[in-house]
Parts: C-alpha cells; structure tokens; sequence
C-alpha cells in the first residue's frame, strides 16, 4: 500500500481526472452531487466559497496497492482501507468522493476531497507527507498487505501485456545470471528462454552504450526491466561487453562501409584537391611561358 499525495490545481482538474478515467468506478461520495462530473465539481467549489481566501482548496490522494494483493482488494475492502486512510490522515467532515480505476495491474483508487470541511474550517495539510508514510506503513502491517511491488512477490501470470513479458525477461535474467559469468553466456542462457539481447551502440563506433530486451514482440531497455538489468549494472557483474558480446552482424557490416565511405571519400578529395592545385599550377606554367614569348617579340 503507497499513498500518494498530489499537488492539486483544482477541482475541475482532479475530479474530471478521477471520474472521467476510462474504466472508473465511483465507490462512495459523500456531501457532494453525483449525477455528473459537473455537478460533482461545483459541489466542491461551492463550500470552498466558505474560506475564499484559501488558495488550494483541493485535497487529492491516491493510494496504490501491489498487484500480489489483488485477490483481496475487493472493492468493499478497498473502500474500508481508503476510509480509514482518511480518519488517521485527519481527512474528516468535509466532502469527498473515493474512486477505483481498473486501468492498470496494480489496484488504486483516488481520494479527492474538500480541505475546506463542513464548518468552514481548513483541514491542515502540514506535515501530511509524514503522516502519509506512517499510516500506510501501519495499515500494511494491520492488514498483512504486501510490502512495496517487488518483482520476486508479483505472480506474473495475473498481469496483462505488455507488463507480463517484462517481468518474464526480468526472471530470465535472474535466473541466468546463477551462471553465466559472460556476456556471451547470458546471451546463451536467454535464448533458451526466447529473449534476445539487443546491444546499443554509440554512434557508428563499435562501442556498446546500452542493451535492451525483446521477446513477443515487445522491446524494452534493461533499464526499464529493472535497475539491476540495466547495462550499468551488469556490466559491474559482467565487464564490458565491447569485445565479448556477439556483435550485430548487420552493424557490423554498416561500420564497416562506415569506414570505407568515410575513407573513400576522403581519398577522392585528396585526389581532388592535388587535380585542382595541378590544374591550376599547370595554368600558372603555361601563362609564364606564354608571357615569356609576348616579352620576347616586344624587345
């Protein structure tokens, strides 16, 4: 369980966000109209009248729970957790609406309240960052939810393209790294498991900057599997790769002709430039001489 606390502009902005997401689902409101986004909106903005003078009447939190834990986020449970977020965030008599979103594999849900309460008073808002970390922390260890979204934890059979192939690569290359002690072994050891290691060169040199992952179709930087798959960091395990991985054989062949045009070209303007200064000393030879003649019939 993470909370996120989000700088809000204002209502229409937030509310719109949370309502109008495709695949949302409105699980409680209270104080406010429901029957439409606009009507929801001006609810909130309404009771902010109460303190006009307050810039940033707008609270927003989302709160994201790993996607081990998705079996049990029904949706009554995530209500109940996202409640009691908010009496332990001092989130109280004030208006607010609690939405699901189903547009990614993790459960989350969006708070978006009113810091102007009910009375007028302005719901504080110093110090909410602590708070917010040590309330989710307790609620995890209250409700025994999973620690974080660590890679190991997460089944990956649940989860929905293209997110499913990258935690596949990201095993696969754990799993290889137990043995290979190379570059040329971990490509050998992926194979096995469909995966190709795509290096990146830096410009037309043979030099390897980076490495990305494919498999189904799908590409991604070692980066992005994660930071332990990124080139970096294998390379700490692995050395560098530069003269250890299998090169691209078509790269090769393109630095290769790389080079060739590069000195062919240079070769031909070599040639050109001795054809122009010879042409040219030729023409200064042949106005001497014939300047030579024109001086001799004069005298």
């Amino acid at each position: 369980m993470i909370g996120k606390i989000i700088k809000a502009e204002s209502f229409s902005k937030s509310v719109s966000y949370a309502m109008e997401k495709e695949k949302g689902q409105l699980l409680e409101t209270k104080g406010v109209m429901n029957d439409s986004v606009r009507n929801t909106i001006d609810s909130f903005e309404i009771q902010a009248q109460l303190r006009p003078t307050i810039s940033k009447p707008v609270g927003h939190i989302s709160l994201s729970f790993s996607a081990e834990d998705a079996d049990r986020l029904t949706d009554q449970f995530m209500l109940q957790l996202a409640k009691e977020y908010m009496q332990a965030m001092k989130i109280k008599n004030t208006q607010y609406i609690i939405v699901r979103h189903h547009d990614a594999e993790h459960p989350h849900c969006h708070i978006v309240y009113n810091r102007i309460n009910n009375q007028g008073e302005v719901i504080p808002s110093k110090h909410n960052y602590r708070a917010n970390t040590r309330i989710c922390k307790e609620m995890k260890d209250k409700y025994g939810l999973t620690y974080g979204e660590g890679k190991d934890k997460v089944n990956v059979h649940r989860l929905r393209e293209p997110t499913r192939t990258k935690y596949e690569i990201y095993h696969a290359v754990k799993d290889s790294l137990q043995t290979a002690n190379d570059w040329k072994s971990l490509q050998r050891e992926l194979q096995k498991h469909q995966i190709e290691l795509i290096p990146k060169y830096k410009g037309k040199t043979g030099e390897v900057q980076g490495i990305s992952f494919s498999k189904n179709n799908y590409s991604f930087k070692g980066s992005q599997v994660d930071k332990s798959c990124s080139y970096s960091k294998l390379s700490q395990r692995l050395g560098d790769c530069d003269n250890d991985l299998d090169l691209d054989k078509d790269h090769e062949e393109d630095f290769s002709n790389e080079k060739t045009k590069k000195y062919s070209t240079s070769s031909q303007m070599k040639g050109l430039g001795l054809g122009i200064f010879g042409m040219l000393a030729a023409n200064d030879t042949s106005n001497e001489q014939e300047s030579s003649k024109k001086n001799r019939r004069k005298r």
